[in-house]
């Protein structure tokens, strides 16, 4: 009988595991490609905002985001004027984090915990980012849609 409960537990817990093991590593790779650029002197400002907004774009669930930011207005929004928000805040996104991104000194992070949301069907991946003065726990919310991985939340 005990085998019978740990076969029907590993049989539920492993999926999961295995989904949110597949976008930590996705994201940890997406995460270094920025850093990388970061660290290397030899790369402009101008390439490493680009390199930011490239991202962006291609991985966070922007319209739906931007959708959430607008809240009840989006609803009122002709089809012309949400595209142009949706790119505007795309480009807003970028910038701030490219802001942010100008006090970066070769901080260290590590992903320490993922967990596939089967409710909602997402992933929550938990990163420590150190520093001088201790650390800090992000949490990134990470959809797979289409077969590929998109922020959707952090």
């Amino acid at each position: 009988m005990r085998i019978l409960y740990l076969t029907i537990f590993l049989s539920l817990f492993l999926p999961n595991q295995s989904m949110a093991n597949e976008a930590s590593n996705w994201l940890k790779k997406e995460i270094d490609i920025i850093l990388d650029a970061y660290k290397n002197e030899n790369i402009s400002k101008e390439t490493r905002f680009l390199m930011i907004e490239d991202t962006i774009n291609y991985n966070f669930a922007g319209t739906g985001i931007a959708k959430f930011v607008a809240g009840d207005s989006w609803k009122a929004a002709d089809k012309e004027t949400k595209k142009k928000y949706i790119n505007l805040f795309k480009r807003h996104l970028a910038l701030n984090i490219a802001s942010m991104m100008q006090g970066y000194s070769n901080q260290e992070y590590d992903l320490i915990n993922s967990k596939f949301d089967s409710k909602n069907k997402i992933t929550l991946i938990d990163m420590e980012i150190y520093n001088d003065t201790g650390s800090l726990i992000v949490t990134w919310r990470v959809k797979k849609s289409k077969e590929r991985y998109y922020v959707i939340d952090l």
